[in-house]
């Protein structure tokens, strides 16, 4: 398994992942054209993590912060998409993409990392409580009533 960032020509990869993913859970795959730009420039700000195994790339993480989003404060990271190939699920790529933020958070003094989950994606919620993350309410995306919230915070000082 490598963990890696993202390069531009990674999306179209990124691309079939999310829409595969968006066809399991019942969601308009058109709506991942509206999201295209911003993972363009997710990937080119260094805020896309990708997993290779097998000569594949098989799963990411996208996030940003306050440079692409002005709701959230300094120090902050938003996990925007979690995507791992139905394939290669159960193998610890989820994990092994969220251990990797939690290490660039420490790296670039990031402090908080927060993100949302549709409310019966019970994996991924399992994962984010497994990892410490704890259930809050979020203000900031108060339209996203079907999501449930967390948080992490990162020791920075060491």
């Amino acid at each position: 398994m490598k963990i890696r960032l993202a390069k531009n020509q990674d999306l179209e990869q990124i691309s079939k992942l999310s829409k595969f993913f968006m066809q399991e859970v019942g969601m308009d795959v058109q709506l991942w054209e509206k999201k295209i730009p911003r993972i363009m420039k997710q990937i080119e700000c260094g805020f896309v993590f990708v997993c290779e195994m097998e000569n594949k790339l098989v799963g990411y993480t996208a996030f940003y912060d306050s440079t692409l989003n002005d709701k959230l404060k300094k120090g902050r990271i938003h996990i925007t998409n979690s995507v791992v190939d139905f394939h290669f699920r159960r193998r610890g790529i989820a994990e092994a993409l969220r251990r990797r933020l939690i290490e660039f958070c420490r790296e670039h003094s990031y402090n908080l990392i927060t993100t949302n989950h549709h409310r019966q994606n019970y994996p991924i919620i399992a994962l984010s409580k497994k990892m410490g993350f704890i259930e809050y309410d979020d203000e900031d995306f108060n339209g996203h009533q079907e999501d449930v919230f967390f948080k992490l915070n990162i020791d920075i000082s060491n």
